[in-house]
């Protein structure tokens, strides 16, 4: 049966055209010591962004990237939500992005989060994806 003959849409196809796509993912930094994270991510036709602003150390990027996913995803996500940790680290051979966020959900309170996403060739990216990851659920509607 060829499912786009008679109609028939796959149940998890509505909800993987809702899930946002990291478009783009940079860090700027300037010679004022100061570094720009900007994400886009795309949901169907939609591109929302976010950036983020602060020190150029290299232990506060991982934070930035974070802070800037967030902004990208705040209309999407309709609830307030804080980083609690954000960092990449080594496992073994190779490196991973960890998060961790606080959700503010309406009459449960606060909610903890966990994501994760190896380093391929970018931190920054994996940091982007660790977000998502965190947050895939609430995304998901």
């Amino acid at each position: 049966i060829d499912l786009d003959e008679v109609g028939v849409v796959p149940a998890d196809a509505t909800a993987a055209s809702r899930r946002p796509v990291i478009a783009a993912v940079s860090m700027l930094t300037s010679s004022d010591q100061e570094a720009t994270a900007t994400v886009s991510l795309r949901v169907g036709p939609d591109l929302h962004e976010g950036s983020a602003s602060g020190s150029t150390a290299l232990s506060q990027r991982p934070r930035l990237v974070a802070r800037a996913t967030l902004e990208a995803l705040r209309e999407l996500l309709g609830m307030r939500c804080e980083i609690e940790a954000a960092q990449v680290t080594d496992a073994g051979a190779l490196q991973v992005a960890l998060v961790v966020l606080s959700l503010s959900v309406p009459r449960m309170g606060q909610q903890l989060l966990t994501g994760s996403a190896v380093v391929r060739a970018d931190p920054t990216d994996a940091v982007a994806r660790a977000v998502l990851s965190a947050l895939n659920r609430q995304l998901a509607g």
